[in-house]
């Protein structure tokens, strides 16, 4: 059977076609695409950290560990922004810390970033789909090409990529960036105008929705869940279970010989305060936690405290018991109130002016 007549092909091509019968008016009409050959890893950060405030670097256990609004308002200061990767892990933020960082030239107040410890211990470890790793690689690097021995690149159609291609060309011409604010806009006025709507109607819901949502802490994930589910958060990109479908997890590492203590160095070197936490799997709150996942916890601890890197040793906290979970190792919403304390507090203790 020819390459050109599987599913996966075609999609390929369909997704192709439309991304070129759009690039075309789109060029026209803005004039110009945004010249995407600069080369700059930095350039590919979802949210590049800005002057004074604190950068929060991790994956899903993060996201539903911590709230970013939540934290800036309870920090008081400085502004909170999130640079999320979903089924990424040390690697990951070894390749940004190393790779994009150094291209900036703003300069955030501290970067939180983090590690469980199992999959710290396996400095391979990352998900094999859908994956962000090479957007943040570079040629030649012996230390990555050291400790993340076992990975392997996407198995991907050649179409697939020039399709990828395609759809950052797009997202990156000014006429998406004005309809994405546009929709962001016309997301808020609508919920807005639709509680007041319901509200007039008499719509039961609608005084709780404006009192929580709008005026409150909570957001409408929140609410939806805690009726539908109880309180467990299950947001779309996180309904991967962490080790489970296509992971590459190489081999185990002692915590000297793993992403960790070179992350740290890394941000060091470039002069940047940081707080880095050691989550706790839900096996700790279990009490059934691995003999040589302690082990790597506690050389961490040592290490860490002996290079001066201030650590929220979140994996010995006895108070994050299993009422703090939801599914996996992901946290529930009173666990995400709890966590979110945690780090503020310790961000409050180091100080960020």
């Amino acid at each position: 059977m020819s390459t050109f007549s599987s599913p996966t092909s075609k999609k390929s091509l369909a997704i192709l076609a439309m991304g070129l019968l759009a690039v075309i008016p789109i060029s026209v009409i803005a004039a110009r695409v945004e010249d995407d050959t600069t080369n700059s890893v930095a350039d590919q950060l979802l949210e590049p950290p800005q002057d004074g405030e604190i950068w929060l670097l991790g994956n899903s256990i993060f996201k539903t560990g911590v709230d970013p609004e939540v934290l800036e308002r309870t920090l008081g200061g400085p502004s909170v922004s999130f640079e999320y990767h979903g089924g990424h892990y040390t690697s990951l933020w070894y390749l940004i810390a190393n790779n994009a960082l150094p291209e900036l030239e703003e300069t955030p107040a501290m970067v939180v970033w983090g590690f469980r410890p199992a999959y710290g211990a396996l400095p391979a470890f990352r998900q094999n789909v859908v994956n962000d790793t090479e957007k943040f690689l570079v040629p030649d690097d012996p230390v990555y090409e050291r400790l993340a021995q076992g990975i392997a690149p996407p198995d991907l159609n050649p179409l697939d990529s020039l399709a990828e291609d395609v759809d950052d060309a797009l997202r990156r011409t000014g006429i998406f960036s004005i309809r994405s604010t546009a929709a962001d806009e016309l997301s808020a006025r609508s919920l807005r105008f639709g509680v007041q709507v319901a509200d007039a109607l008499g719509a039961s819901g609608a005084g709780l929705v404006e009192r929580e949502v709008i005026n409150g802490d909570a957001t409408l994930l929140d609410l939806l869940n805690e009726a539908t589910t109880g309180g467990e958060i299950q947001l779309a990109e996180e309904r991967i279970v962490d080790g489970v479908g296509d992971f590459v997890s190489g081999e185990p590492a002692a915590f000297v010989d793993s992403f960790v203590p070179v992350i740290a160095d890394r941000l060091d070197a470039l002069g940047l305060r940081q707080l880095i936490i050691i989550w706790p799997p839900r096996s700790v709150a279990e009490g059934t936690p691995p003999p040589e996942e302690q082990r790597f916890v506690a050389d961490a601890v040592q290490g860490l405290a002996d290079a001066g890197y201030p650590v929220l040793n979140l994996y010995d906290d006895r108070d994050i018991g299993l009422d703090l979970y939801a599914s996996g190792d992901h946290f529930n919403p009173d666990g995400r109130a709890v966590i979110t304390q945690r780090v503020a507090d310790a961000i409050l203790e180091l100080g960020f002016d």
